[in-house]
């Protein structure tokens, strides 16, 4: 995960500095939020002691949305420490009941006590972990922070994860729940030897959207491409640079005249544009 977090601690570094703001990637918050609560009133989960985990929140305002709807046992975590500097600067002082931490989701059973919540959520974190993971360590990696989430979830504990890849299935019901490898050191293993065993949850439906914000991606980067001969050179370089790190044009702004709602999501949708919500019930 060390490739991860220095990205991502280096991203939000340079946005602490910068005055950082709510901020989505990927898939807009207010897009997924009628869908996980919905999902967690059909469990009759009880706002007021209903234990949530969010995994990877990154500057999400998700976690501020969930709180203002009365879901307010929340324990708000990321791999970086910048991240979870920015949203305590955020919410630490108008939601108080908010925990954040410092969390590393490969290795939650360190940190908090077996079968500690009921609900689990992941919005976009494990493709997060595939998209910046080395491509061999990617799928173990997302198969560890499995069997993780399966350690800290109560029995009957319910897991809403949210993904922009329709192939997610086949690692989320091959959870590695093997003891956790000592931190630093090597693994004795290859990846396509680590253990599998019988999933500890049962899949329960595959919820699939189409998701407003890559839509808006599209209508700024089509205005793009009719008003490139009024680009700078240097301008139109950036663009070409920015997309083959797979993420949406800066010029975005200057066209549309608006910021995009959601950053980084060119190349990480599904080719139909659809957002999937894995829903996953201990057994």
């Amino acid at each position: 995960m060390k490739r991860v977090h220095d990205f991502w601690e280096a991203r939000f570094n340079d946005e602490k500095k910068n005055g950082a703001k709510p901020e989505d990637w990927v898939v807009g918050s207010s897009e997924v939020l009628h869908y996980v609560v919905r999902e967690m009133k059909g469990f009759e989960f009880d706002p007021k002691s209903t234990d949530i985990l969010l995994l990877a929140c990154g500057t999400s305002p998700l976690v501020a949305k969930l709180h203002d709807l009365g879901w307010q046992s929340i324990t708000c975590t990321d791999i970086s420490e910048s991240a979870i500097a920015i949203q305590k600067d955020l919410h630490g002082k108008t939601r108080p009941k908010i925990h954040f931490q410092v969390a590393d989701a490969s290795r939650l059973s360190e940190i908090f006590p077996k079968k500690r919540f009921d609900v689990v959520i992941d919005k976009t974190g494990i493709d997060s972990i595939m998209f910046r993971s080395k491509r061999r360590k990617g799928p173990y990696i997302a198969r560890r922070v499995f069997g993780e989430i399966s350690k800290v979830l109560k029995s009957s504990g319910v897991f809403l994860m949210v993904s922009t890849s329709k192939f997610r299935t086949h690692l989320l019901l091959e959870p590695d729940t093997s003891p956790l490898p000592v931190p630093g050191a090597k693994r004795k293993r290859e990846v396509s030897e680590a253990p599998k065993t019988i999933a500890p949850w049962e899949l329960l439906k595959n919820i699939k959207f189409k998701t407003k914000s890559n839509v808006k991606f599209e209508e700024a980067e089509q205005k793009i491409s009719s008003s490139s001969s009024t680009v700078k050179r240097s301008e139109s370089s950036e663009i070409q640079r920015e997309k083959g790190e797979g993420k949406p044009s800066s010029s975005a702004d200057k066209v549309s005249g608006e910021k995009p709602p959601v950053r980084y999501a060119r190349n990480h949708l599904d080719p139909h544009h659809r957002v999937h919500i894995y829903v996953t019930r201990m057994r």
